[in-house]
């Protein structure tokens, strides 16, 4: 299995979608972001380290990949080694295994029929939800406007900001920990009952997610872990309607749900095997986010029938006054 080291670029001769992703990574002024500073370094801290350098390299590999055997393969063993950063690996290793077993079994029924992959699709849907947050704020900062509250970020800013100085420390701990959680877990309930999987799903995440805010800041309330626990309130009901397509969810008043329908919506390639017919790739799409006067616009280039039922989705379930969602030029 021949495969890319994180030092080596991608070839310029194609454009893949995976790239941009990857160099947004790479970039990012919070993933990742290394907290152990102004003291020596703990044994623990040391390992921390060395597990999320280990995470890079695999999120490097499965972003890098060429081919689509080579991502899933690398795409199964991202998630497990993700959710590991944040203790969490045994807590979610069990739904992680049925729904992989589940996702399987059902790749194997339906064959040429084209079964959208969950497993994979999972981890996409939380690089590109950090993709849009982290584009969004640098489109602002590009324009002097950064810190506002304005578009995909506003998330950021309307829940986070203002926190007491020892929930400041995990700021960008407990936000990527909790998008993260949501991501990747929002479709375990397909595991069980694909029907009404999100109200499955919520309940798995929303008792680890308590038990998140506990490993952070124990049992004491203050407005901080007050203003904490209404986020992941909100993520638990995202994740709870994320299939009810009857619901219209509102970004001002619902950003984490917007972003998880948002990101869910968009995220169209790479489900289906190679060599289904319905199959696309990385290479066939592309999704950018710039600000243009006010707004964040994001545009979503694929072929026309993809684009035409992806922006009809996104109509149809979403609005804002300061997102647009729009087909490339």
């Amino acid at each position: 299995m021949n495969v890319k080291s994180e030092k080596e670029d991608v070839p310029d001769r194609v454009h893949s979608f995976n790239t941009a992703l990857y160099y947004n990574l790479a970039n990012s002024p919070w993933f990742f972001a290394r907290k152990f500073t102004g003291h020596r370094t703990t044994p623990a801290e040391e390992g921390y380290e060395r597990e999320r350098s280990c995470v890079k390299c695999l999120l490097s590999n499965f972003l890098h990949a060429e081919e689509q055997s080579v991502r899933w393969y690398f795409g199964n063993r991202v998630i497990p080694a993700l959710l590991g950063l944040y203790g969490k690996r045994e807590a979610f290793q069990f739904h992680i295994k049925r729904l992989n077993e589940y996702n399987e079994k059902r790749l194997a029924e339906k064959g040429k029929n084209g079964y959208r992959d969950h497993v994979v699709h999972s981890l996409y849907v939380y690089l590109l939800g950090h993709y849009l947050i982290d584009k969004s704020a640098i489109a602002k900062m590009r324009k002097g406007l950064y810190g506002m509250g304005t578009g995909i970020s506003k998330l950021i800013h309307a829940d986070f900001v203002g926190l007491d100085p020892r929930a400041v420390d995990y700021f960008d701990t407990t936000l990527d920990c909790v998008w993260l959680l949501a991501s990747l877990l929002h479709d375990v309930g397909y595991s069980a009952n694909g029907k009404g999987h999100g109200a499955i799903g919520s309940e798995v995440v929303v008792t680890i997610l308590n038990d998140a805010v506990l490993s952070l800041f124990g049992d004491k309330e203050t407005p901080a872990t007050q203003r904490v626990k209404k986020v992941l309130k909100e993520l638990g009901d995202a994740i709870f309607s994320h299939d009810r397509r009857s619901l219209k969810i509102n970004h001002e008043d619902r950003p984490y749900h917007y972003l998880l329908v948002l990101a869910d919506a968009l995220q169209v390639w790479d489900r289906t095997r190679e060599t289904e017919r319905d199959y696309l790739g990385p290479y066939d799409i592309d999704i950018t986010l710039e600000y243009e006067r006010g707004k964040d616009v994001i545009s979503f280039a694929g072929p026309t029938g993809v684009t035409k039922t992806v922006l009809g989705e996104v109509k149809d379930r979403l609005e804002s006054a300061e997102i647009e969602i729009r087909g490339a030029d």
